[in-house]
Formats: C-alpha cells, structure tokens, sequence
C-alpha cells in the first residue's frame, strides 16, 4: 500500500528529495499504517490522495496534505478540531502582517475600510441584523437535522 501511495505523489509531484521522502515513509509508519486495518481504508486514503494532491499543488506540502488527508479519513473529530482551531496549530508570520496593518488603518483612521481587508474574508452581500428580540425569535422556523 505504502508503494502505491508513494507513486500517487510521485505521479502529482515529481522525484521527492530523499528528506521528504524519508519524513513521509516515517509519518505513515508511526501513525497512519496501525490504523489502515482493511484494504478499504487503504484505497479511501489512496483516492484521497489523488484527488487531493493536484487541488493544492504549488499551495501546499504535497505531504503535509497527504497527512491532512489520512487525519481526515481515520479521525474526523481531530481533522475538525484542527480544521477549525486552525490559530491555535497554525504560525502565520504573512497573516500576523496582514493583520497589523489592518490595525494601523483602522488606528489611523478609526475604522476598517474594505481595501485593507483581503478580498477572502469581505462577505459576498451585506450581512443581516442579528436577530435580538424574543418576539423574532419565536417566530424563526429553526429544525434540527440529526
């Protein structure tokens, strides 16, 4: 199995150097292998893979995203906490920088303007009030979906 992931990153990645390559074979020795316990959970990891791989190339470590992918198959709670704690794992030195600037615009000129905003956090429409009043809120049709 470990071969044939091995050539769905080499297929979407080219020749790993032998530091990336070792980090890899260590990486699914150590955690994902023990826990690939049918042939099924192995081709879910290796379709994963395939699909995944070409979507991030050039964004991410192809084998960070092969991990990603293998924690998100074999333990979605943790893949979700860590999707969504993303600050809490996460050093971002560009996003840290972005993010001062946007505190001296705001300083400077005492509020955020969108320009200073990235284009990915501006909401694609005005947001709605928040509903506050309890005579709304008995009127909202709200249906759990379990």
């Amino acid at each position: 199995m470990q071969d044939l992931l091995g050539q769905v990153v080499g297929a979407h990645c080219g020749q790993l150097p032998d530091t990336e390559q070792l980090r890899l074979a260590t990486a699914l020795d150590r955690c994902v292998w023990p826990l690939v316990t049918t042939p099924r959970l192995g081709k879910q990891l290796l379709r994963k893979a395939d699909f995944a791989l070409p979507v991030v190339r050039g964004e991410a470590n192809p084998l960070d995203q092969v991990i990603l992918q293998a924690l998100e198959l074999l333990h979605p709670d943790l893949h979700r906490f860590i999707a969504t704690n993303r600050s809490l794992l996460v050093d971002r030195p560009a996003f840290t920088a972005s993010r001062e600037a946007r505190c001296a615009n705001t300083q400077s000129t005492g509020t955020a303007t969108a320009a200073a905003r990235p284009a990915s956090s501006r909401p694609l429409r005005p947001l709605p009030q928040p509903v506050t009043e309890a005579v709304q809120l008995d009127q909202l049709d709200v249906q759990r979906r379990d």
